[in-house]
């Protein structure tokens, strides 16, 4: 009786005066180990429902000894030092792991696809890729990214790859159609069109090919001056010509009946007739009287 007394006031003594947890665990360990009545205040519910107690105190299953803080059996795995906190423990993972009780690893969440074998590496991982697949995750086989262009389908054979070209595409990628290699001269833009090209000139260049400029050769006619805007060209004419190509001008169409010969006179024409034609066209001719027919006149006698 003697001795429960002075447990008891010892016990309460600790924990008033909030001794260290080493200390109220030495105690209780030992009073468990002389007395095994003693030991049912320990599992008692009230007591394992102490704020005080539950913290620092746990029970084994093997040997229902009681030991102080959680790092006692050590949580932290692979080497892990656990370190007491004030709301539990924390552990100290060595490398390459990680976790709250560093049972983790760079290959832990098997991050190698399609079959791939995961390898630690200092803090990294590397893959081991199963044929045909490459890539830091055994990502992509030889089909991904399709290497076939044009809308070609991919196959894989062994370690190698097919294209299935549509057409009218063909070549080991279904690089080759008909743009390819591009037909369009002067940088023009090629798109296929059917079985055939379509040609996006830029200016000033024109053509089924891009090949014809708009200003060579020259247009414009009769030393005519050409200049273009991204769709067009224009001609600027020498007096007395006109026209889009500066083609025109008073003795075109010749204006002078009878084969008469015109010369151009500012913005006028004049006719040189022929004997024996005569007058402004050389309408007229000596002796006769004229029927215009055209360009050409039916002489009769007056």
């Amino acid at each position: 009786m003697l001795f429960f007394s002075f447990f008891v006031s010892c016990f309460t003594l600790i924990v008033i005066h909030n001794c260290l947890s080493k200390n109220v665990s030495v105690e209780k360990e030992i009073i468990s180990q002389n007395d095994p009545i003693y030991l049912q205040y320990f599992r008692n519910n009230a007591t394992k429902n102490d704020p005080i107690v539950r913290d620092v105190l746990y029970e084994t299953e093997d040997t229902g000894r009681f030991y102080s803080r959680k790092c006692e059996r050590n949580p932290c795995q692979n080497g892990g030092i656990c370190t007491e906190e004030e709301n539990g423990f924390k552990c100290i993972c060595l490398s390459p792991y990680f976790g709250n009780t560093c049972d983790e690893d760079p290959c832990s969440s098997n991050p190698c696809e399609n079959g791939g074998e995961c390898q630690i590496e200092w803090e990294k991982f590397k893959c081991i890729c199963k044929t045909p697949f490459t890539g830091d995750r055994c990502e992509r086989d030889l089909c991904t990214p399709n290497p076939c262009e044009n809308e070609g389908k991919c196959s894989i054979d062994g370690d190698h790859f097919n294209c299935t070209c549509v057409y009218p595409f063909s070549g080991d990628t279904c690089e080759i159609g008909p743009c390819f290699p591009n037909p369009c001269q002067n940088d023009g833009e090629c798109e296929v069109n059917g079985d055939g090209f379509k040609c996006t000139c830029e200016s000033p260049f024109i053509g089924d090919t891009c090949e014809k400029e708009f200003c060579s050769p020259n247009p414009c006619l009769n030393n005519g001056t050409c200049t273009y805007d991204e769709k067009k060209f224009e001609c600027s004419c020498i007096f007395p010509f006109h026209g889009i190509i500066c083609d025109k001008d008073p003795c075109t169409p010749n204006p002078c009946l009878n084969d008469g010969i015109c010369e151009n006179d500012g913005e006028q024409f004049k006719c040189r007739c022929l004997h024996p034609f005569y007058g402004a066209k050389c309408e007229n001719a000596v002796g006769f009287k004229s029927i215009s027919k055209g360009h050409r006149c039916k002489l009769e006698p007056m």
